[in-house]
């Protein structure tokens, strides 16, 4: 089954939900068809044109001018090249259409948050669409969750990312000072 099939029930919250929108992503890394050649030419350090808006860029708009929140966490074990490429390529349009988008960097996930956190879009805070993925990083399964129960589950991980995540510009200005901080480093090493 190919990434888009499998997002479909993603794509159908996303048109169709009524309050609210929250992304949790706890991988270092993802492998995605649509990504592959981008990211191909982005590690081979060529400077790219952002990307042309699409149907992802009008819903947060959307969602945003009805006063929805849709907010998004990333929480990596570190600045990983894939993480630098998501804020580089993506990050920064999604903020900018009004998407709430903070970095949660952590060495030990599963000690923050008491279990490995589980990728997973929640709508409504009643339901949830579990993101698995395989070793690679590439999506391999949607599961929509709805018993209470298990929301409330999801709830407290969300609470936990956005209590221990940092504003998307506050991350990347923290990267700039330390680039430049080890740029100057370097110069000073005679």
């Amino acid at each position: 089954m190919i990434d888009a099939e499998i997002l479909r029930p993603v794509r159908e919250h996303l048109r169709s939900f009524r309050e609210s929108v929250f992304r949790l992503e706890a991988l270092d890394h993802y492998t995605s068809d649509a990504e592959g050649e981008t990211m191909r030419r982005y590690f081979a350090g060529e400077v790219l044109a952002p990307d042309p808006l699409d149907e992802y860029d009008d819903l947060v708009r959307a969602a945003r001018a009805a006063g929805k929140p849709w907010r998004r966490v990333h929480a990596a074990t570190a600045a990983t090249p894939y993480l630098r490429f998501e804020i580089d390529m993506y990050y920064w349009q999604n903020e900018a259409d009004g998407e709430e988008i903070a970095i949660l960097e952590h060495p030990d996930l599963v000690r923050l948050f008491g279990v490995q956190p589980p990728d997973f879009w929640l709508f409504d805070d009643s339901t949830v669409i579990e993101m698995q993925y395989d070793q690679t990083g590439r999506i391999a399964a949607t599961p929509l969750v709805t018993d209470p129960k298990e929301v409330d589950r999801y709830l407290r991980l969300r609470d936990t990312a956005l209590h221990h995540a940092i504003p998307l510009r506050q991350y990347r200005a923290a990267l700039r000072s330390l680039q430049l901080s080890t740029l100057q480093h370097d110069q000073a090493i005679p």
